[in-house]
């Protein structure tokens, strides 16, 4: 996407599965682009090409590789209308004496975002 106008990005998370890193991902995104056109889809909406044709925009998927209590793996996955899907680099994260919790994440998904250098 060029020029200065935010593209419209539909995000999809699976919330049931993956509530924590789908919240900390949805603040990045925010925090990173505050003017961006975000929408967020259910988890069982269509994904990448019939997403992406529906919203004329940007469509992005958190898809995860690897979850324990203490660690968990993922990347990001996205297609503009008329590209072949993009995959992210996959990040992991970890925590030594403890379990993953929501705001340990904050960090995890400002990176993932940052790394995967989104067309926003």
């Amino acid at each position: 996407m060029s020029g200065k106008e935010l593209p419209k990005v539909v995000f999809q998370c699976d919330s049931e599965q993956h509530p924590l890193i789908c919240t900390a991902l949805i603040a990045a995104l925010r925090n990173q682009s505050p003017g961006l056109d975000l929408k967020i889809a259910e988890s069982n909406a269509p994904t990448g090409t019939e997403m992406t044709k529906q919203s004329s925009g940007l469509s992005l998927r958190y898809i995860e590789q690897r979850r324990t209590e203490a660690s968990f793996s993922g990347q990001l996955v996205w297609q503009d209308q008329d590209e072949q899907p993009v995959e992210g680099p996959v990040l992991e994260f970890s925590i030594m004496d403890s379990t993953v919790q929501g705001k340990s994440l904050t960090p995890f998904a400002q990176a993932l975002i940052e790394v995967s250098d989104l067309p926003i």
